[in-house]
C-alpha cells in the first residue's frame, strides 16, 4: 500500500512540475519583454544623471563659497548611482536566468566617471572651505594639515 501511495505522490509531483515548467515557458516571453523595458528605463535614468552632473548647481560657480549645498546634491546623486548599479546587476542576473545576453550598461560606467570628477571637485572645495576656516581662526602652531 505504501509503495502505491508513493508512486501516486511521485506522479502528482511530476504533473505539478510539468505544469510549473509550462507556466514558466509561457510567461518567459512576456517577462523578457518587461525586463527589456526596465533595462531601457534604467539606461534613460543613468543618461539623465550623466547629463545632470554637467549642468545646474554642479557647474554654477556661485556656490563656490557654499560648496556644502552642492555636496548635498552630490550625495543624492551618489545614492541614485548606487541604486542604478544594484539594479543593473539584478537585471543581469535575471538575463542570465532567462538565457539572454547580459546588457553591458556602458552608460553606467560613463555616468560614474562624470560623477566622480564632479564629486571630487565639489568635495575638495568643501574640504578646503572647512580647513581654511580653521586655518584662519586657530592658533598657527595648532593648525593641522
Amino acid at each position: 500500500v505504501e509503495y502505491d501511495e508513493m508512486k501516486e505522490q511521485e506522479a502528482a509531483y511530476e504533473e505539478q512540475a510539468k505544469e510549473a515548467d509550462n507556466f514558466i515557458d509561457g510567461s518567459k516571453p512576456e517577462m523578457s519583454k518587461d525586463l527589456e523595458k526596465m533595462i531601457a528605463r534604467l539606461i534613460e535614468q543613468v543618461e539623465h544623471v550623466k547629463t545632470q552632473v554637467g549642468e545646474g548647481v554642479f557647474i554654477d560657480d556661485t556656490h563656490i563659497d557654499e560648496p556644502a549645498v552642492v555636496v548635498a546634491e552630490i550625495d543624492d546623486l551618489h545614492k541614485k548611482l548606487e541604486n542604478y548599479t544594484n539594479l543593473a546587476a539584478e537585471y543581469n542576473k535575471i538575463q542570465a536566468l532567462f538565457g539572454m545576453e547580459e546588457t553591458k550598461f556602458e552608460e553606467l560606467g560613463d555616468a560614474q566617471k562624470a560623477f566622480e570628477a564632479t564629486a571630487k571637485l565639489w568635495r575638495t572645495a568643501d574640504d578646503w572651505k572647512m580647513k581654511k576656516t580653521r586655518w584662519m581662526t586657530e592658533n598657527f602652531t595648532s593648525v593641522k594639515w
